[in-house]
C-alpha cells in the first residue's frame, strides 16, 4: 500500500511550523531572560557616572564650568590590568586589539560590565557575570533568529523548485 502524499506533505508542513514556533518561543524567552538579568545593571547611579563615548575614539565628555564640553582621554583599567596578568588573562586583551568590536568602539565593559575608567581596577563580580551571561544569551537569540531566517529561505527556494 502506498502512502498518501497529501498526508505526508501535511505532516512535514506541520513539523516545520512546530519547529518555527519553538524557535520563536525560545528566542523570546532568551531575550526576556537577558532583559531580566541585566535590568538595572548597566544604568548609571547618577548623572555624574554617565559617560558619552564616540565609536572608535577613547574620549570622555566632562561637563565643566563653560558651555563647551571638555574632552579627556578615556582611561581603560581593564586593558592596563589584563596586559600585566598571566597568559590566560592577558590573551583576551591581545585578541581584542584586532577585533571588529574594538575597531567599532566597543570596550570590555560594554559586554562584561564594570567601570574601566575607575582608579581601582577591582570589578563587581556579580555585574561581570550578569553582563557576560546577557551577552551570551543575545548571541544565542541571534543564532536562533538566523536559523529561522535560513529555514524560511530554504522553504522559499523549495517552493519555487516544485512549481
Amino acid at each position: 500500500m502506498q502512502a498518501d502524499p497529501f498526508r505526508t506533505n501535511h505532516r512535514i508542513d506541520r513539523a516545520r511550523r512546530n519547529v518555527k514556533v519553538v524557535a520563536v518561543l525560545v528566542a523570546f524567552f532568551l531575550l526576556f531572560a537577558s532583559w531580566i538579568i541585566t535590568e538595572g545593571v548597566s544604568r548609571p547611579k547618577d548623572s555624574q557616572d554617565a559617560q558619552m563615548t564616540m565609536p572608535g575614539q577613547k574620549i570622555e565628555f566632562v561637563a565643566g564650568a563653560s558651555s563647551a564640553p571638555l574632552m579627556l582621554e578615556k582611561k581603560d583599567t581593564c586593558v592596563e590590568c589584563h596586559t600585566q596578568m598571566g597568559d590566560e588573562l592577558a590573551a583576551p586583551v591581545t585578541e581584542m586589539q584586532n577585533d571588529v568590536h574594538h575597531r567599532r568602539g566597543l570596550s570590555c565593559a560594554d559586554c562584561h560590565g564594570g567601570d574601566p575608567s575607575q582608579s581601582d581596577p577591582t570589578l563587581d563580580e556579580l555585574q561581570f557575570r550578569r553582563k557576560g551571561l546577557a551577552a551570551s544569551l543575545l548571541v544565542i537569540v541571534a543564532a536562533v533568529v538566523a536559523i529561522f531566517l535560513k529555514i524560511k529561505q530554504i522553504e522559499g527556494q523549495q517552493g519555487r523548485s516544485e512549481q
